[in-house]
Order: structure tokens, then C-alpha cells, then sequence
């Protein structure tokens, strides 16, 4: 597996911007592909692999919420919302503010 070609992607690649992302987004791929695709290549792989994370991390959130609470990775639990008994947030209604 060549480090330049790593290198290589790495710099060409948009998730090459967050180091210990890129490393697993790599880690993924494996050394066997990495040995037949060019740098250009595998930049683009690594990019649509991670748009994939991304879009499944959205998407896991949306199910949690319309289910009516969140997955809390720390305590490796799903945790409700307070007063279950009511219906869940209709999605149009969502607001999400960022947490300062």
C-alpha cells in the first residue's frame, strides 16, 4: 500500500481535511483496493464514502426523533422524550438550533 498515494488522496479529497475521518474512511477500503485505484480515484471513493456516513448519520437522527426521542452513543441506550404519551413532533416542525 503506497503512502503517496495516500498522501496523494488525501489532499485531494474533501474528507481528507479531517485526518482521523480519512484514516477510517481508508481503513475501509482496505490495502487490496487501494493497490489498484489511482490517487485521483481513491480521493473520490473516500469522498462518497464518507457523503454515505453522513447522509446515514441524517437519516438515523430523523428515525430517532420520529420515534420520539435520541440515541445517546455514551450511554449506548435509546433515550425517549419526556411525556411519551404524546404523538411526536411532526418533521415540518422541527427546529434545530446549534449547541453553544
Amino acid at each position: 500500500m503506497s503512502q503517496i498515494k495516500i498522501v496523494r488522496a488525501a489532499r485531494l479529497s474533501k474528507v481528507g481535511r479531517y485526518p482521523q475521518t480519512f484514516e477510517a474512511v481508508i481503513a475501509t477500503v482496505g490495502p487490496e483496493v487501494i493497490g489498484v485505484l489511482s490517487s485521483k480515484d481513491l480521493a473520490t471513493l473516500a469522498d462518497r464514502i464518507w457523503d454515505s456516513w453522513r447522509e446515514s448519520k441524517r437519516i438515523a437522527a430523523r428515525e430517532a426523533l420520529g420515534e420520539g426521542g435520541v440515541w445517546s452513543e455514551r450511554e449506548d441506550r435509546f433515550i425517549p422524550f419526556v411525556g411519551r404519551d404524546k404523538p411526536p413532533i411532526p418533521q415540518s416542525e422541527w427546529v434545530f438550533r446549534p449547541i453553544v
